[in-house]
């Protein structure tokens, strides 16, 4: 999704025929912008989840850079913000996804998750989302959530970036087949 970096909007005609005004708003502009582009297109996204996910039992997985924390308004958007069950409550959300980094950090007793820095800022932009079949307490669970690792070393070199590497972390979940007993 769009980037966090503000649009470039000083080629854009409406800027231009405006410069003298807009010109110390170029960053607020820009920075606008993408949050409502990166908004628009968790928005499109979601919509087309909704119809592959509703009163279906498919398993999705929604994988990528959402350039946007856990608790943003875009992954609200791309999870329908489902509630999250302990112990032994069970439910699910027919058209919710679960973010593994919530499932993760249910298990952890520490918060140092991030996939991106910049300016020494650490976020976690990169995202898994996992459908009700892969939450431990739906009701429709067909995978077990076995946990999640982010490769981030590479993210505190200097140069990380002159050795070819990506500037994101690289986040994975492990699932085992273990349907709930019982379950729809």
């Amino acid at each position: 999704m769009k980037s966090k970096g503000p649009t470039q909007v000083f080629r854009e005609p409406w800027f231009k025929a405006d410069r003298e005004r807009l010109a110390m708003h170029a960053t607020a502009l820009g920075s606008a912008l993408s949050t409502i582009r990166r908004t628009a297109e968790a928005a499109a996204l979601r919509f087309m989840l909704t119809q592959l996910m509703k009163d279906t039992d498919t398993p999705v997985v929604v994988i990528g850079d959402i350039n946007d924390g856990q608790h943003s308004n875009t992954a609200n958007i791309l999870t329908e913000q489902p509630r999250y069950l302990v112990g032994d409550s069970v439910g699910g959300g027919d058209i919710a996804l679960y973010t593994v980094q919530t499932l993760q950090e249910y298990r952890d007793t520490r918060d140092v998750y991030y996939t991106h820095v910049f300016q020494d800022i650490r976020e976690s932009l990169d995202h898994i989302l996992v459908s009700e079949q892969l939450y431990d307490n739906s009701r429709r669970r067909r995978w077990l959530f076995d946990g999640m690792a982010i490769n981030n070393d590479h993210l505190n070199d200097a140069d990380h970036k002159v050795t070819g590497s990506n500037d994101h972390g690289i986040v994975r979940a492990v699932f085992k087949h273990r349907p709930i007993k019982g379950g729809v």
